[in-house]
């Protein structure tokens, strides 16, 4: 993978981030603005951030398939790289805390550090999947 970019506009300002298997257990999910999003893909870790860049997440996510994929709520795919192993060491960082317009994903082959923000259950990422696309369906519904 080196290095890639696309410009997105998701849907409900979020991006998920999980394994390539439909049935993965582990998803990162990260608030965007609301507007076109810079989204940068590398596998190398930067030894230094900009300053205001944050960290949004760091710890290590599986992969069993071997295939990461980063998606809108409606599962339009941004990116699809191979990670080649299982385990894979994901930081996120962001140039802003709460409302990024630029969102860089690291992705290392390995373990990950720990202490890191913990992914979401799997029981807790179905449920916000499903309360995601509910609302985008809500809105979709009461658009002229």
């Amino acid at each position: 993978m080196t290095t890639s970019q696309v410009l997105v506009h998701p849907p409900n300002c979020v991006v998920l981030i999980l394994d390539a298997d439909p049935d993965a257990a582990e998803c990162v999910v990260v608030g965007t603005d609301d507007a076109p999003t810079t989204l940068r893909l590398t596998d190398r870790a930067a030894e230094t951030m900009p300053d205001g860049w944050v960290v949004v997440f760091e710890d290590t996510l599986a992969t069993p398939s071997r295939r990461l994929v980063v998606t809108s709520v409606l599962w339009e795919t941004y990116a699809e790289p191979a990670v080649g192993t299982r385990q894979s060491r994901v930081r996120i960082l962001a140039d802003h805390p709460t409302v990024p317009e630029i969102l860089v994903v690291e992705v290392v082959a390995g373990h990950g550090r720990p202490g890191g923000h913990r992914p979401l259950h799997p029981a807790d990422a179905a449920q916000l999947r499903l309360r995601v696309l509910r609302d985008v369906h809500e809105r979709l519904d009461h658009q002229p």
